[in-house]
């Protein structure tokens, strides 16, 4: 909808109103036709006696055959439909029938009226000019929503009359003439506000009318969208109750339990069912910070060779173990985007692409020539009718029962909000039982330098931490939770890692600790890694007491911020104090829930960056 301001300084540019005013004029002039065809025979009556038929009779002839091409141009705006009327150029080219016209009824009625004003009797030239007032009042009247009809009208017709009136040289005729002139001055003042007014309670009109369909389409989307929730809320509760319900149901099962070997069953599945609540937290958390703005996103140039290399090694076991091929087309191109954030997309279409087919297999390439990379696979497809719904949170096909096997639908949901937030357009090709093409727009780039020696020897020795028994052996770390059991679980994993574990359950406590620095005892000595819980139950959070911390300490110290926030001000709060989002930073963020492995796999990584700086 056009700002209020602009369309009241030119309302006609706007095609609807423009339209309306056509309409206006058009309805109107049907009375002006029968009105002026009707007085046809009275001026013949009255006038057959005192003039010639020659001038006469041609100029009633030109006045009705002016009335009837009036006519058959309104008949030709009647018969347009609804729609053409509205068409932008259908109304500007009837409206520029509309000003031709006036201009031929304005010669017509003037040519008429200069033959009575030479008529001796019984009309005068002052009783042709009350006839020229009294039609350009009736034209003027029904033409006052477009000025320039109304400009032409009383310029043609009571000019014309004025300057005839002149000519006669006597000083009651100069007199008329003059009062014609002020007349066309004062009609013309008037027509000019009026007609700005009239044409502004048309745009007011169709802007309630604009506002009235935006408030629709709001309590549309609104509705849409608690419809939407409700669907969320239904189907994550169902996916979070399955599992928790199979939890509960080990543990009992664990109680009774008398071998091991079943003990170890009921672990077996109690971990599975752990691992598919913390992939549900996962799923709705990514999509949380996402539609928050929150997920940091930093297009560079990415080699699509080393990221299909990886994608390669993490899901060629997955294929294989569904005896299916998979294969990633070789290429040197580079393209535009955030390296995380692609290497998630695709990783989760080609895991779909997997689990979805059952012979053949899945081929990943780029298609250069058409600026995509594209997923195909020889599955099980997608009818036409699903091509939309497919990309909404919680929808499976032909999966009503939720079966947790086929996945939680929330994959291709992250993968829309992601491509949406790189702005890479996304796509689908598929048919049921003739497999699935996804294709994914992507832009070339220039062919970025190769990482440094740096890089490399921080990846390998991070690799070699991971691959240690003992990863955080003598490290000092200082772990800040105010969930007893939560920090029991914590320490206790931190101590199998070998690391010396100095535990607080406030910011205060380790606080005080940090500030009887001496060296002397290791609850005191700077800390070589701190893990805190972001929200502590205090005005001081994890983010304000690592600062504080760091400074006691002297020292850039690592550290891991654990959270459940999503609020998009807290994350960006973090990052901004922190450098969260930065590639060699010393502060990672992770949110829960953070499995065991995660976590001394996050700890070992920071603490090999400090090793190489």
């Amino acid at each position: 909808m056009n700002p209020p301001s602009a369309v009241a300084a030119t309302p006609l540019t706007d095609p609807r109103v423009r339209t309306e005013v056509v309409a206006l004029l058009y309805g109107n002039a049907a009375v002006g036709v029968v009105m002026n065809l009707i007085s046809v025979p009275l001026v013949w009556l009255a006038y057959r006696h005192v003039l010639p038929p020659f001038p006469l009779l041609p100029a009633l002839a030109l006045w009705v055959a002016i009335q009837g091409l009036s006519a058959w141009n309104r008949r030709q705006w009647q018969q347009l439909s609804a729609a053409q009327q509205r068409d932008p150029a259908t109304s500007s080219r009837f409206l520029r029938r509309a000003g031709w016209m006036a201009w031929l009824l304005a010669a017509g009625i003037a040519a008429l009226l200069a033959v009575l004003h030479f008529a001796a009797a019984p009309a005068t030239p002052a009783l042709a000019a009350a006839f020229a007032l009294v039609y350009v009042l009736g034209a003027c009247t029904s033409t006052l929503i477009y000025e320039p009809q109304v400009r032409v009208f009383s310029c043609g017709v009571l000019g014309s009359q004025a300057l005839l009136l002149a000519h006669g040289g006597a000083i009651i005729e100069w007199l008329l003439a003059g009062l014609m002139v002020g007349l066309i001055v004062g009609l013309m003042a008037y027509a000019r506000r009026y007609s700005a007014q009239l044409q502004q309670v048309i745009v007011l009109r169709f802007e309630v009318q604009d506002l009235l369909a935006e408030q629709a389409q709001l309590k549309d989307a609104a509705e849409a969208a608690n419809q939407a929730k409700s669907r969320f809320f239904a189907a994550a509760s169902h996916d979070v109750r399955q599992p928790l319900q199979a939890v509960m149901l080990t543990f009992h099962a664990l109680r009774h339990a008398r071998d091991e070997v079943r003990r170890n069953q009921l672990l077996d599945s109690t971990e599975r069912n752990l691992g598919a609540l913390r992939q549900l937290f996962d799923q709705v958390l990514d999509i949380s910070r996402i539609d928050a703005g929150a997920l940091p996103i930093k297009p560079q140039a990415v080699p699509l060779q080393p990221l299909f290399e990886k994608l390669d090694a993490r899901l060629s076991n997955e294929a294989a173990a569904k005896q299916v091929w998979l294969r990633f087309a070789p290429t040197s191109a580079v393209v535009r985007s955030d390296p995380d954030a692609l290497e998630r997309i695709l990783a989760n279409l080609v895991g779909n692409a997997i689990k979805h087919t059952e012979r053949g297999g899945v081929w990943i390439g780029l298609r250069g020539l058409r600026g995509r990379i594209e997923v195909r696979d020889s599955g099980i497809g997608i009818d036409a009718e699903h091509h939309e719904q497919i990309f909404e949170e919680f929808f499976q096909v032909n999966n009503p029962g939720r079966d947790r096997a086929s996945g939680l639908g929330l994959g291709l949901s992250i993968v829309k909000r992601l491509c949406d937030l790189l702005q890479h357009p996304i796509g689908l090709r598929s048919a049921s039982g003739r497999g699935s093409m996804f294709w994914i727009g992507v832009s070339s780039e220039a062919a970025s330098t190769p990482r440094g020696d740096t890089d490399s020897a921080l990846s390998e020795v991070a690799h070699a931490a991971m691959l240690d028994p003992a990863p955080l052996l003598d490290r000092h770390v200082y772990l800040i939770e105010n969930d007893a059991q939560v920090a029991l679980a914590l320490g206790e994993l931190l101590r199998g890692a070998g690391a010396k574990v100095s535990s607080f359950a406030s910011a205060s406590a380790a606080l005080a600790a940090a500030g009887a620095f001496t060296g002397a005892t290791d609850e005191t000595a700077a800390a070589d890694l701190v893990i805190t819980d972001y929200r502590l139950g205090e005005a001081i959070d994890g983010a304000s007491l690592l600062l504080k911390l760091r400074a006691i300490w002297a020292r850039e110290t690592c550290a891991i911020v654990l959270t459940g926030d999503t609020a998009s001000n807290s994350l960006a709060r973090i990052d901004a104090e922190l450098g969260t989002s930065e590639t060699h930073q010393r502060t990672k963020l992770m949110h829960k829930p953070v499995t065991a492995d995660q976590l001394i796999s996050a700890a070992s990584e920071l603490l090999s960056k400090q090793a190489l700086c």
